[in-house]
């Protein structure tokens, strides 16, 4: 049962990093930086660790160290490209999924270094906070 939460969990992290390389465009905002210009950014920075993190989610029964370290390659990736986008209105979402990715990068790292241990709760509640600020950013960059 534990399994299939987790499975369920990282199904749907896995999703959301396909929703957010769909991100492409959007409205000026009141920054240098257009709404589409921003969104751009943060699709180029994380479109190369997408085939990585499927690969590694879909081995977290029998690798959850893979499942880790491709969770912390999109998490890294997210946060360097964040940090290059200016736009008032994505800076704040990217911040957001930044923070959520950076915890649930955390949970999954727990759940790497000892699974029978592991908080399966805390863990789909760390996915969903990652899900509902992708989904966020998918709103602005259709």
């Amino acid at each position: 049962m534990a399994t299939s939460r987790r499975t369920t969990a990282f199904a749907g992290l896995a999703f959301a990093a396909l929703v957010l390389t769909g991100c492409s465009a959007g409205a000026p905002a009141a920054s240098a930086q257009t709404t589409e210009q921003a969104c751009d950014i943060l699709k180029t920075g994380v479109e190369s660790t997408t085939s990585e993190l499927q690969s590694g989610l879909s081995d977290l029964a029998t690798d959850p160290q893979a499942a880790a370290d491709a969770v912390t390659t999109l998490t890294e990736a997210f946060e360097k490209s964040s940090a290059d986008v200016d736009n008032t209105e994505v800076k704040n979402l990217a911040d957001d999924a930044t923070t959520a990715l950076t915890e649930f990068d955390e949970q999954i790292h727990d759940y790497a270094d000892d699974p029978a241990s592991v908080d399966s709760t805390a863990i789909q509640a760390s996915a969903e906070k990652v899900q509902t600020a992708i989904a966020a950013i998918g709103e602005t960059c259709p």
